[in-house]
């Protein structure tokens, strides 16, 4: 028998196990309720059901675009989506493209790029531990050598040598 990582768990009275969890979409009946305040949403699920939109459908007081629950702009749980999947441990404070994607795993809206843009620039951790992922600016160009006399003047103030 070959040993490997597996067949080396002893199992003890002592022994722990840990959980990975993983966000639970607990506040949908807040979500409804907020739906049902929200004009724009009545517009746009009334546009929904009265005319043919392949993409969207209402399910549970809920309306799905592509299998991700649609919310309108000014949703104040943007904010909270936004929080959760970015500056928890489980969103790992990752750049723009990789939270977007999570968050379009499960809810879109319309200025969601846009949004997450703007979360992910203000981030407080994310301004002080992420290293700058652009190109270096390039080599220093020096000054063309001067053909006359006093064409060219500059002068460098250093203060407070010790």
């Amino acid at each position: 028998m070959v040993v490997d990582a597996l067949s080396r768990i002893d199992i003890t009275p002592e022994a722990q196990l840990f959980i990975l969890s993983l966000p639970q979409l607990d506040f949908l009946d807040q979500l409804r309720a907020t739906f049902q305040q929200s004009p724009t949403f009545q517009n746009k699920v009334q546009a929904v059901t009265s005319t043919a939109f392949p993409d969207f459908k209402f399910d549970n007081g809920l309306l799905f675009y592509k299998g991700s629950i649609w919310l309108n702009s000014e949703n104040p749980f943007i904010q909270s989506i936004l929080h959760d999947f970015h500056s928890t441990p489980l969103g790992g404070h990752f750049r723009v493209t990789k939270t977007a994607h999570r968050i379009k795993a499960n809810f879109t809206w319309d200025t969601l790029l846009s949004d997450v843009k703007f979360f992910v620039k203000h981030c407080h951790t994310c301004q002080q531990i992420k290293h700058v992922t652009r190109r270096p600016a390039g080599l220093l160009q020096p000054l063309p050598i001067p053909s006359g006399i006093w064409e060219d003047l500059s002068l460098d103030f250093v203060t407070h040598l010790p």
